[in-house]
């Protein structure tokens, strides 16, 4: 079991500035997770609640909660795969209405190149009114130091008119943890 505080710093795009005036928004949450070993080797079951506690802030507005329900093998010890249902917005928060009740699918895998160091690849598939998909590419660093171990994600994602989103809509996402 897993649980997670955040905070959410936001600038919006240079068309929103006057809208915005131009100040960032910001929010803190909570995410929570629950990992299963099963009894067949590699295999892993996970359910991950995002946004359990609806962010709140400046300029901040109620992030919908999503629910992760996935399944992962561990390919060796250096690869592992996933696939996930994704159901966002299930405690029906969101004014849009358009965004209300979409579901999705992600794919994605994860490699270990050297000790501490990981990629990541993974398809998002959006199944709401526009059927929207991305696709995200990303690095791990882990650093142990006695017990305690230091990590570092940095991820990269496009949507699907774009892939690697070097034009169009992009989010950069950069996360710092640590385990005991």
């Amino acid at each position: 079991m897993g649980i997670s505080a955040k905070y959410l710093f936001s600038i919006f795009s240079p068309m929103l500035v006057d809208e915005y005036e131009g100040d960032p928004a910001t929010a803190s949450g909570v995410d929570m997770g629950l990992l299963w070993q099963s009894p067949f080797p590699g295999a892993q079951m996970g359910l991950f609640l995002k946004n359990v506690y609806q962010p709140s802030g400046r300029k901040a507005y109620v992030l919908p909660m999503e629910v992760h329900v996935g399944a992962g093998y561990r390919v060796g010890t250096q690869v592992l795969l996933s696939v996930q249902y994704v159901r966002y917005d299930a405690t029906k928060t969101s004014l849009d209405w358009d965004f209300l009740h979409h579901h999705g699918w992600m794919i994605g895998g994860e490699a270990h190149l050297l000790k501490g160091l990981v990629l990541r690849a993974g398809r998002e598939h959006d199944f709401g009114l526009d059927d929207r998909a991305s696709l995200s590419v990303g690095l791990g660093l882990r650093l142990e130091y006695r017990e305690v171990g230091l990590l570092l994600d940095y991820a990269h994602r496009g949507d699907k008119k774009e892939p690697l989103g070097l034009l169009s809509e992009q989010e950069h996402r950069l996360s710092f943890a640590c385990e005991f």
